[in-house]
């Protein structure tokens, strides 16, 4: 097995690190990495499979789990995530406990028992993603976020918050920032919106359909899209790992509206996906995003890039993860 840690995550400390070490080591042959910079990890990840890895046990926060999903996809090796991050959102989507030694023990024994099987992934322009991928809004803000990367190993969520906030009212172009979503598949489980949406309304195209006006936008590959604290944000209860992706698309960002959306996420998706600002979709296997001008995006909580095109796709059975 490998043990591949990022020594800079939010929850990474040397003494977590040398007891998850010695729990791993115990009773399998393990070798350890550290990364050291953006993309390290995918490296480490398809060298480690090539070199013959069962399972590559990751210490870091759900960015390395990303770079390592896309290094073990389309290979036989395991991926097994441990909670080193601020968020963890897929360790505590799989039940995974919080507390990183705890999570060691849980996760080895399920690896035992052989609790593993492979998931689907989604990709937005050849990038993969494990959880979600965020555009306009959302992406602003993890931009803002990484900027700040020395105050998110100690203030967290309440970074998160501020920089929500500062992004409203400073830094995101609400005015300008309007995108469109297109899909070339038949229309199925198209949310309904209350009759208030029509000055949003849905454009025909051919062979598809479109949502216009988008300034906030999250394509979903299991659910809940994040946590405040230890409140699940939902915004998505369609989306799991064992099916297709869903897209919650926002067209108003208004501060009462967000507000609402947000309350409504704390409170269960079903909710918020029958709000007039948000189109809903799920079961899609592929779509595209275009602006006029280039918007931000981000990957499973990593800024990437701001770009006027953005192709998502499914990718079934593309990653084996454990599931305790």
């Amino acid at each position: 097995m490998l043990l591949l840690v990022n020594p800079y995550a939010s929850a990474v400390s040397p003494r977590v690190h040398a007891r998850i070490r010695r729990l791993l080591g115990k009773d399998h042959f393990l070798a350890e990495e550290l990364t050291s910079e953006r993309g390290h990890a995918t490296e480490i990840a398809k060298n480690a499979s090539k070199e013959g890895a069962e399972a590559v046990f990751v210490l870091g926060g759900d960015g390395t789990l990303n770079e390592v999903a896309n290094g073990l996809r389309g290979t036989k090796t395991v991926l097994a995530p441990l909670p080193g991050g601020s968020t963890n959102v897929l360790a505590r989507s799989l039940g995974i406990p919080m507390n990183p030694v705890d999570a060691t023990e849980l996760t080895l024994n399920a690896l035992q028992r052989c609790e593993y099987s492979q998931i689907g992934l989604g990709s937005v322009n050849e990038r993969r993603f494990l959880f979600h991928a965020g555009v306009g809004f959302d992406a602003k803000v993890v931009e803002l976020v990484e900027r700040r990367a020395d105050l998110k190993r100690w203030l967290r969520h309440p970074l998160f918050i501020w920089e929500a906030g500062a992004s409203w009212l400073w830094h995101f172009d609400k005015k300008n920032t309007r995108f469109e979503a297109s899909f070339n598949q038949k229309a199925e489980n198209l949310h309904k919106s209350k009759m208030r949406r029509r000055k949003f309304s849905l454009r025909k195209q051919t062979g598809g359909e479109e949502f216009a006006g988008g300034q906030l936008a999250v394509c979903l590959n299991t659910s809940p899209y994040t946590y405040l604290g230890n409140r699940p944000l939902d915004i998505a209860p369609d989306a799991n790992l064992d099916s297709d992706l869903v897209l919650a698309f926002v067209h108003s960002l208004s501060a009462f509206g967000l507000i609402r959306l947000a309350m409504k996420a704390l409170r269960g998706g079903n909710r918020l996906k029958k709000d007039w600002r948000v189109d809903y979709r799920c079961d899609l296997k592929s779509f595209s995003i275009t602006s006029h001008i280039p918007v931000p995006y981000q990957v499973d909580g990593d800024f990437v890039e701001c770009a006027t095109h953005l192709d998502f796709r499914y990718d079934a059975e593309a990653l084996w993860l454990l599931r305790p």
